[in-house]
């Protein structure tokens, strides 16, 4: 019988410091959708006409920061990994929705 690899699943000191800095990008962001909906033309890249879709989007940012916050403190990588697949489709959809407005 072989030996099994140990494989190491703790979260990089790389990975931490990303985290950090996308919850100062987020955490912006929910302010300015979900607190100040009315005010988008003035604070967003984009004007939101309709008063429900900037709340919405900045409930997207709000959960996207309670995620990273959680990368951030994790110990263990598996525990965080799979939230990385959606945190990244989000950005993309609104990567889209910004360059087409």
């Amino acid at each position: 019988m072989g030996e099994s690899a140990v494989r190491d699943d703790a979260v990089l000191p790389a990975t931490r410091i990303a985290a950090v800095v996308v919850v100062a990008v987020l955490v912006p962001a929910l302010i300015i959708l979900w607190g100040m909906p009315h005010k988008t033309a003035d604070l967003w890249a984009w004007t939101i006409a309709a008063p429900l879709t900037p709340i919405f989007m900045g409930a997207g940012y709000g959960a996207g920061a309670y995620f990273f916050v959680r990368v951030y403190m994790s110990k263990r990588w598996h525990e965080v990994s799979v939230g990385v697949l959606s945190a990244a489709a989000f950005a993309l959809l609104m990567l889209i929705t910004t360059v087409l407005h």
